[in-house]
């Protein structure tokens, strides 16, 4: 975490950086305007956050610890890098995505869709056509969060799928990547579904598009 991202922390991480910075827990307590045990709180909480990082001594290695750490610790954990080592974080994963495990490759794509990394849509255009439908749904919601046009043609081809998380998941992604201009085949992909999350998914877009 550094000063670039400081307006996207949490309060315990804003504490946190505070105290790594060298102040104290007295100094903490004015400037928080915070009392003692809940600044104590946020320097427990930062430094368990922190771990992950501090034990990873290359982008391999924070990609492992990330991949073991509960989806919240996660957030946390990605808020708290700086630029460089976010940078060097997605360079690994686009060298190294095929190589990985189909879980690695789940959270590599969730942290692609996170850190909005438009540089990767490489990497998410190979997800999108995966064999296994959770690394499907990561690549497109990771599309959905970017919002590319870049990934447009792999999102249409992935409204053809045949599992419906996935469907769901491509019409979602068409919101934010053309909201208006799919709206006859959303339109006929709602008419054929029964599918409940598709049916959601594609009111959604065809409510957006008006």
């Amino acid at each position: 975490m550094n000063l670039d991202n400081l307006h996207e922390a949490t309060e315990e991480e804003i504490t946190y950086y505070l105290f790594l910075n060298g102040y104290s827990v007295k100094n903490l307590m004015a400037i928080r305007r915070l009392p003692k045990e809940e600044i104590q709180r946020h320097i427990v909480e930062g430094k368990m956050k922190y771990k992950v990082i501090e034990k990873a001594s290359n982008p391999k290695e924070l990609l492992d610890k990330l991949c073991k750490t509960p989806k919240d610790d996660k957030i946390h954990t990605l808020n708290m890098l700086d630029k460089d080592i976010k940078d060097q974080l997605i360079d690994y994963i686009r060298k190294k995505y095929v190589n990985l495990y189909s879980k690695e490759k789940e959270t590599a794509l969730w942290i692609i869709g996170e850190l909005k990394a438009e540089e990767a849509m490489d990497v998410l255009i190979k997800g999108a056509v995966h064999k296994f439908v959770n690394v499907k749904r990561m690549a497109l919601s990771a599309m959905a969060k970017i919002g590319s046009k870049k990934g447009e043609a792999a999102v249409i081809r992935a409204l053809e799928d045949e599992n419906p998380q996935v469907v769901a998941y491509a019409v979602k992604a068409l919101i934010t990547i053309n909201p208006d201009g799919h709206k006859d085949k959303v339109q006929e992909i709602r008419r054929n579904s029964r599918n409940k999350g598709i049916s959601m998914a594609c009111d959604k877009y065809l409510n957006s598009a008006q």
